[in-house]
């Protein structure tokens, strides 16, 4: 029988992603997953992942996992969202554009973004 595996980790996803934490195998489904718990102060948030998705584990002890994952950043990757990206990229808020276009079809208007 295979020893399970259970083990701090820095591990490299698809998308040039970082996650660091204690990672262990789990069977979701019927689909093996690595599990990892990230450490967050001092708790933890747990991410899935599926093996297509990891690029390389490299074992780590704790006290390295912990200090890169506070580098990392505490919001999951799916936190961030296009919309809130693009609200940063932007700057200050616009203001409201006339949604049902301008009255007179000859007027040209220039949004920047």
């Amino acid at each position: 029988m295979a020893e399970k595996f259970e083990q701090w980790c820095i591990c490299e996803l698809m998308g040039r992603q970082q996650v660091a934490g204690r990672a262990s195998e789990e069977v979701i489904g019927g689909a093996a997953l690595l599990r990892v718990d990230v450490p967050d102060g001092d708790s933890f948030r747990t991410a899935y992942y599926g093996s297509s998705a990891i690029y390389a584990l490299h074992v780590v002890d704790e006290k390295v996992a912990r200090a890169m994952a506070s580098q990392l950043g505490r919001r999951p990757p799916y936190a961030w969202t296009v919309g809130e990206g693009l609200k940063q990229l932007a700057g200050p808020a616009a203001p409201p554009t006339d949604v049902d276009g301008p009255e007179d079809e000859e007027e040209e208007r220039d949004i920047e973004f």
